[in-house]
């Protein structure tokens, strides 16, 4: 339950994380959500109004269950200027929901400034 309840709230920041690319306002920008074992915190780096850097400063997850999160999915939202249609990663789907969830919650507030 706790995960449909978790891909809900990420729809929705997807959607107001959406913008089109250059449409942030500079900063960083800090988010956090809740992955498998607790909170995943990323700061989200906002330069001429685009993503230039993700962080996943803090997470307790097991470890090395989020590189391929750093590796492959990290830079394809950074590619894509959002989180929409950025895939979770097989394998560590919860940890890396939390990343979209949070880096969409980052974005929201950068759009929202």
């Amino acid at each position: 339950m706790r995960g449909f309840v978790a891909m809900g709230l990420a729809c929705g920041l997807l959607l107001l994380a959406g913008c089109a690319a250059g449409q942030y306002v500079d900063g960083s920008y800090r988010s956090s959500a809740e992955g498998r074992y607790g909170e995943i915190t990323v700061d989200v780096h906002i330069v001429r109004g685009r993503i230039s850097e993700i962080e996943i400063v803090s997470a307790d997850e097991t470890p090395g269950m989020l590189d391929p999160v750093r590796d492959t999915m990290v830079p394809e939202i950074i590619e894509a200027q959002s989180v929409q249609g950025v895939d979770t990663i097989s394998g560590a789907t919860v940890s890396s929901s939390a990343v979209l969830e949070a880096v969409g919650g980052a974005l929201g507030a950068a759009a929202a400034q």
